[in-house]
């Protein structure tokens, strides 16, 4: 599947918060109220986990994309 989408990826942030979700079918995700602050950002799906380590910025709208092997 690669370059497409991963549906019910899991994401997981953690500093200051520590919270996860899933993907919708379009590989899409978002986090709610969050504290202010830089994220650390991780994605597994069946086993995998990702080559990359992205940081994100509360209140900032971010476009990740994972390459998971």
């Amino acid at each position: 599947r690669e370059g497409k989408p991963v549906y019910n990826a899991t994401i997981s942030i953690t500093s200051p918060d520590k919270k996860s979700v899933r993907t919708d079918v379009h590989g899409s995700f978002a986090f709610f109220a969050l504290s202010a602050g830089k994220y650390d950002v991780q994605c597994e799906f069946k086993g995998t986990r990702l080559l990359q380590n992205p940081i994100l910025e509360a209140g900032k709208l971010s476009k990740v994309n994972f390459l998971l092997k």
